[in-house]
């Protein structure tokens, strides 16, 4: 009789430690795994290393700084992130295979990247198909989250960006006749045809179009046919190894124009290649160290230490994905790679208002986060804000 009632009264015990447990864990929370596993992919070989290691690098910074403080709090866990990190070489084939390694090898929870527009088309299918959300920082092209529920993007996109230098430009009234010089991708046409459709609109005129493709060198032939067309401004879209020596080259043949620019441009990698041929250039820029936004000044102090690279645009995009990732698997409140939690961490990503290094960020219904956007000049070797 001793001996069942002992059992009766650790069998209330074990009950009631189970309600406990049960209780403290909000409803519906389900935590599944004991490591929060984060993919990136990103060119960190190839003709854009440089720009893809600032990428890789505000990301490991994120990570390294959240681990630190105790890791990401799940349905009342503290639990560490374990980074997978992949090189696509900025190329489609190889974006696709990294993509099908990171979810059905290393099981990752979350995806950030890619960073080139090609890249993050041809990715895109195959995220749906897995159900993995996939955070994108960098590539630019409108349709990469159109019609995709699991891809979203904490950058502004082509359209944003490109009208707003193309309206830019027409406003103030200087230039009229412009020449387009685009990356022979998705990137630079998609740039090309946004830009010019603006500036017609508004009664500008178009002259000429040249294209190059990554990893040329000589731009000489394209920059002869552009510049007997004697225009006021130039259009470039491109990123720093080539933009870089387009600017050096079109300054040897005594070319004068006003040269415009998107993102890609948004680097002191970038002006230091160019040298002196940068000294006016237009460009957008998704981050600068802004004193309106306290957190940009600590995150260029912080990743220049952490990194030995300087803080740009790359990096700032970055390292705001993995916090926004954060917030995001702490309102889901579930961790694992069944159906049931990756619904809930899709769902959580459409109540992101994360305030980070970029400022505010919230996504629309197709993922696409709303973001400023500056419209920055090189002046005296250094990009200075200049609108809006």
């Amino acid at each position: 009789m001793g001996s069942m009632l002992k059992i009766q009264k650790y069998v209330g015990y074990f009950v009631m430690l189970f309600l406990i447990i049960i209780l403290s864990f909000p409803a519906g929370a389900q935590v599944k795994d004991d490591i929060v596993r984060i993919g990136l992919h990103g060119p960190f070989t190839g003709p854009v290393a440089y720009s893809g290691e600032l990428m890789k690098k505000g990301f490991l910074l994120a990570v390294e700084e959240i681990n630190q403080a105790g890791g990401i709090k799940i349905a009342g866990r503290m639990i560490k992130i374990k980074p997978f990190v992949e090189d696509d070489r900025g190329t489609p084939a190889e974006g696709v295979a990294v993509t099908e390694k990171l979810i059905t090898r290393d099981q990752v929870h979350a995806m950030v990247g890619p960073f080139n527009s090609s890249v993050g088309l041809a990715v895109a299918e195959l995220t749906d198909r897995y159900k993995v959300v996939r955070l994108v920082p960098i590539a630019v092209a409108d349709a990469i989250t159109t019609g995709h529920p699991w891809i979203f993007r904490n950058c502004p996109n082509q359209t944003m960006q490109t009208v707003q230098n193309a309206e830019y430009a027409m406003k103030q009234g200087k230039w009229k006749k412009f020449a387009l010089l685009l990356e022979n991708t998705d990137y630079g046409r998609g740039g090309g045809e946004t830009w010019s459709k603006v500036v017609k609109g508004k009664g500008g005129e178009v002259v000429a179009t040249e294209y190059f493709n990554l990893g040329d060198t000589d731009f000489t032939t394209q920059l002869t046919k552009i510049k007997a067309k004697d225009p006021e401004g130039v259009f470039l879209v491109g990123l720093i190894t080539e933009g870089a020596q387009i600017l050096r080259q079109a300054r040897q043949l005594g070319m004068k124009q006003q040269f415009f620019g998107l993102g890609g441009f948004a680097s002191d990698k970038f002006i230091q290649l160019a040298g002196g041929a940068a000294e006016g250039l237009i460009n957008n820029s998704y981050w600068e160290p802004n004193p309106k936004i306290p957190k940009s000044i600590a995150f260029k102090e912080n990743f220049e230490k952490f990194s030995k690279m300087e803080a740009e645009m790359f990096s700032a995009a970055t390292y705001d994905a993995v916090y926004i990732l954060k917030e995001v698997f702490e309102k889901a409140g579930a961790l694992g790679t069944d159906t049931e939690s990756k619904e809930a961490l899709r769902k959580a990503m459409h109540k992101v208002d994360f305030v980070g290094v970029q400022g505010r960020t919230t996504f629309d219904s197709e993922g696409q986060a709303t973001l400023h956007v500056y419209i920055v000049q090189v002046k005296e070797g250094k990009r200075r804000i200049i609108g809006p």
